[in-house]
């Protein structure tokens, strides 16, 4: 049985970094087989949905480490353990340069990574991130082609409805090609995960 961790990124936690790669080493030396990190980036005081499941907006919430970042700190700690996401909101993120990010994040971890993106709930969030929350699905859909050929592909080029990319070298590539998790729960979502994921989250 492979066992994996959330990192402690939320709440009191996030005030108290220094005992985070502790933690993340412990845990490797322990066994576990993954560690996790999670995607937030507002704690809305008047939400128009809540958070799934609770009735509201978890207090936690109010503190945030970034995942990205933390992935980078926690992976050159570590180095057998795998470190995803679970999981980053891949709208929000231009694609382009989230390919960039998630490369240099599996070189860090010398082929560890597993991105697990999703779509989120929040619209306070969408609009935080000056993206259009009805687009998600169709945006989610571009960035996986866009990771596809970022990891795969050299010259990289991709024209679609929303994001367009020249002509470009990308001499560097992951160590390993990452295993792309989706979370998914409407029919759309499990067929897309289905179709294009490595994994179901």
């Amino acid at each position: 049985m492979r066992i994996g961790f959330s990192l402690p990124q939320v709440g009191n936690h996030a005030h108290n970094y220094s005992a985070l790669p502790g933690y993340a080493t412990t845990l490797e030396q322990a066994g576990a087989a993954s560690l996790w990190v999670s995607d937030r980036i507002l704690a809305p005081l008047h939400p128009t949905v809540n958070y799934p499941s609770t009735g509201d907006i978890p207090k936690a919430f109010n503190s945030v480490l970034d995942p990205l970042a933390l992935i980078a700190a926690i992976g050159s700690v570590t180095t057998r353990v795998e470190i995803g996401t679970n999981v980053l909101i891949a709208p929000w993120y231009p694609p382009i340069l989230l390919a960039r990010t998630l490369t240099t994040l599996d070189i860090i971890t010398n082929g560890r990574l597993i991105p697990g993106l999703g779509l989120g709930w929040s619209p306070e969030e969408y609009v935080a991130a000056g993206v259009p929350m009805n687009q998600r699905g169709r945006r989610l859909d571009e960035c996986l082609d866009i990771l596809d050929a970022y990891w795969t592909q050299n010259p990289v080029e991709y024209t679609g409805k929303y994001w367009t990319i020249p002509a470009t070298h990308v001499d560097l590539k992951p160590v390993r090609t990452p295993p792309v998790h989706l979370a998914a729960f409407t029919p759309n979502g499990i067929a897309r995960t289905g179709q294009r994921a490595a994994g179901w989250m």
